[in-house]
Parts: C-alpha cells; sequence; structure tokens
C-alpha cells in the first residue's frame, strides 16, 4: 500500500501516481525523491567516512549481531550461504 504524499489517498499501485490527485514524487537520477528539498541540498556522504563505519561497525556488537541475524535468516530461509 502506498500514501500520496500531497493528499494521504491510500492506493495499491505498480508506481507512484496517485489515482486521486495524480501527484507523484519527483525523480532525481531515477530514483524516486519523497524529500526533494533535503535530497537537492545534500552532497551525499563523505567517502573518506566508510573507511572509519567500516572499523568501528566491526567492533561493534549491535552490528556483529544483526549479521549473524541476517546470515542466519538467509541460511535458514532461502539462500545456502556458508558462514565464516
Amino acid at each position: 500500500m502506498k500514501v500520496c504524499c500531497r493528499c494521504d489517498n491510500r492506493f495499491n499501485s505498480l508506481n507512484w501516481l496517485c489515482p486521486s490527485c495524480n501527484y507523484q514524487p519527483k525523480a532525481i537520477d531515477s530514483y524516486l525523491v519523497f524529500a526533494p528539498a533535503l535530497a537537492e541540498k545534500s552532497d551525499g556522504y563523505d567517502d573518506d567516512l566508510f573507511s572509519q563505519l567500516f572499523d568501528l561497525e566491526a567492533k561493534n556488537f549491535w552490528f556483529h549481531s544483526r549479521n549473524q541475524l541476517i546470515l542466519w535468516s538467509l541460511q535458514k530461509f532461502s539462500l545456502k550461504l556458508k558462514v565464516c
């Protein structure tokens, strides 16, 4: 179910064109944008921060547990992956 950002109409559709008011979210680089003012003023992520995040996540219990849960669920319910 989708909810129109303009009129709050709830609808089921393959696209985001609201059948009630004909509103469709703006697309930037082929991606729908639901907060265009934020998307247009943002420069994105600083590439240098990804290595810092990688190091922090490797030591954090929450990310370790989350990753183990993701691997477990993939093994159990769909893909047969080898857990390292």
